[in-house]
């Protein structure tokens, strides 16, 4: 399962999470956080992060209700380190 290989953690006890708790180990979003992007211009954020032997592209997308006030959102974190070795 990638998400345990990743992050050591079941994909089942992610949900619900604080991304930057689970990813960075913070108690609080770390700096170019896609999160905190995503929600500030109320579109698709993203980052690259290195995590262990692994290159991610991180993506958030946020939802927002009929009121324009967000709601939550969808992380996506993308296994891209076999593209990062030809880079």
């Amino acid at each position: 399962e990638k998400t345990k290989d990743i992050f050591g953690i079941d994909a089942e006890t992610i949900i619900g999470e604080n991304c930057w708790g689970i990813i960075h180990g913070t108690k609080a979003p770390v700096k170019g956080c896609p999160f905190i992007e995503a929600k500030r211009v109320g579109r698709r954020a993203s980052m690259f992060l290195k995590v262990r032997d692994r290159w991610l592209e991180i993506t958030f997308d946020p939802i927002f209700d009929n009121r324009g006030e967000f709601r939550g959102g969808v992380h996506i974190s993308r296994d891209i380190t076999e593209h990062k070795k030809y880079e």
